[in-house]
């Protein structure tokens, strides 16, 4: 009997009312380690030879997969070869945007799109850059993997790197954050990534500022809403917003 033959075995003793469901549950943690192995030696392109990479982590059940964009300078400077998405000041915004919503972020399975650093050598030294169409395709790669994988009700997309990485015309975060569409069979909402708040605190006046933080509040309600909707069983929190 060959190997193909024992797994059939073993289900049919198991007699689960939905074989396909019940067998997908099984492996999926399987599938996730594989995915992640891949990402570590991904040599789809040349952002590999910068020295970090970051994986998938998180509940592998989630209603909700959220995609931020790619590995910041912070994450880079602070030397692991191997992180994971929104690291130290985007992780504490995320998480800060979380609470006040009242979501449950054990909850949740986050990867980057781009897991390597996107960064071009200027004299001999790092800068950080926005990734090529083609190393975003390269990563594109393992998305697709990861959704496939966790099957989630609602993906939330954290910036336009992860938003077009979906998005069959491109999106303006500012202009498209919070307006929904579909990619192949799977809901999406985009909104802003946590480090915009970072990077444009000095260039945008306070008061539209705070009118795109409460946007984001309200991005990230509307997912989960949804996500709550389809599966009303799911421990992503008793979802609320503070205004």
């Amino acid at each position: 009997m060959n190997i193909e033959d024992k797994i059939l075995a073993l289900i049919k003793m198991a007699n689960p009312e939905d074989p396909i469901s019940y067998t997908q549950s099984i492996i999926k943690s399987y599938a996730v380690e594989k995915i992640n192995e891949g990402i570590k030696s991904c040599e789809r392109c040349k952002l590999h030879n910068n020295g970090i990479r970051t994986i998938g982590y998180g509940d592998m059940n989630s209603s909700i997969l959220i995609i931020a964009d790619d590995p910041s300078e912070e994450q880079y400077m602070h030397g692991h070869s191997t992180s994971i998405p929104l690291y130290g000041e985007d992780d504490a915004t995320f998480t800060r945007a979380l609470n006040v919503i009242n979501a449950n972020k054990q909850a949740l399975f986050i990867i980057n799109s781009v897991n390597c650093y996107s960064a071009i050598n200027n004299n001999n030294k790092l800068e950080k850059k926005l990734p090529k169409v083609n190393e975003r395709t390269a990563c594109k790669y393992h998305v697709d993997k990861f959704i496939n994988a966790i099957g989630p009700s609602v993906i939330i997309t954290l910036g336009s790197i992860a938003t077009n990485a979906l998005s069959p015309t491109r999106i303006s975060i500012i202009e498209g954050r919070g307006k929904e569409f579909d990619y192949k069979g799977y809901t999406v909402i985009p909104t802003f990534h946590p480090s915009f708040f970072r990077t444009m605190a000095n260039e945008i006046d306070v008061e539209i500022m705070n009118m795109y933080k409460d946007n984001f509040l309200i991005d990230l309600y509307k997912a989960f809403s949804l996500a709550l909707q389809a599966n009303p069983d799911c421990n992503i929190g008793n979802i609320k917003l503070p205004f």
